[in-house]
């Protein structure tokens, strides 16, 4: 097995988010090419990424309270939005903006950290229980070697 980390994006969304959803007795989770870990869900790193955005594939379908919540995000992407990095995401067939992105760090060329503040877009992405600007998880890509040379 190889001690290389796989390309792609993990995201949490937040913390406290996922914690309330662990006492929810009618929870599901639908996970589509997406893994789930303690740092959050991972998206990888989609065929076709060029030097304007970073593509991921899969997606993440949250339900409970018997269809009150609902969460969806489908093929999460990087985009340069107004010269500033945005996570947006596929939300019910649209392409919506969730999350300013700020770098935290780069513990390696291939690794980047990212800060995350919701988005006026993304507040109905989460149930309009968080304010535009509430600090998120922080999101974490992962790059293969020749992308991260370029970006």
């Amino acid at each position: 097995m190889s001690d290389t980390p796989k390309a792609g994006l993990t995201w949490g969304m937040k913390q406290s988010f996922r914690e309330y959803l662990e006492g929810i007795s009618d929870l599901r989770i639908e996970a589509e090419g997406v893994t789930s870990g303690d740092a959050g869900y991972f998206f990888p790193l989609a065929d076709s990424t060029d030097l304007t955005g970073l593509a991921f594939r899969g997606g993440l379908t949250i339900r409970a309270h018997r269809g009150m919540l609902r969460v969806i995000l489908r093929a999460p992407a990087i985009e340069a939005l107004d010269s500033s990095p945005v996570l947006t995401a596929d939300v019910g067939g649209r392409r919506v903006g969730l999350c300013t992105l700020r770098e935290q760090y780069s513990s390696s060329p291939a690794e980047r950290v990212f800060d995350a503040e919701l988005l006026d877009d993304g507040i109905p992405v989460f149930g309009d229980v968080y304010a535009a600007g509430t600090a998120m998880d922080s999101v974490v890509v992962t790059l293969p070697q020749a992308t991260s040379e370029r970006v």
